[in-house]
């Protein structure tokens, strides 16, 4: 994965997406839809970067938590299943 350097880099500036120059940042509608999506990206955990041109890159990190349990049939740890999922295969097997 690149640096955010290289990412912002790659992306098309929004006048050329838009095919404007305007100053969005002046534009009540994308104030009001940016805040939106800025506040559920913030309540979400997520970090978030306003460019200059309006555009908004959102990044973060999904946390995966997988519990083990012994089982003393088996001799090895399993996953643990909680209520109301289906059992996994036997490959989630350590």
């Amino acid at each position: 994965m690149g640096s955010v350097k290289d990412v912002l880099a790659g992306l098309p500036s929004a006048s050329k997406r838009n095919g404007s120059s305007g100053d969005v940042m002046a534009n009540p509608d994308y104030l009001r839809k940016s805040q939106a999506l800025i506040t559920e990206a913030l309540q979400k955990g997520f970090d978030i970067l306003q460019l200059e041109s309006g555009d908004i890159v959102v990044t973060g990190t999904k946390t995966i938590v997988t519990q083990y349990g012994w089982d003393e049939k088996k001799g090895k740890m399993v996953k643990v299943v909680a209520k109301g999922k289906k059992k996994r295969d036997e490959d989630d097997d350590l």
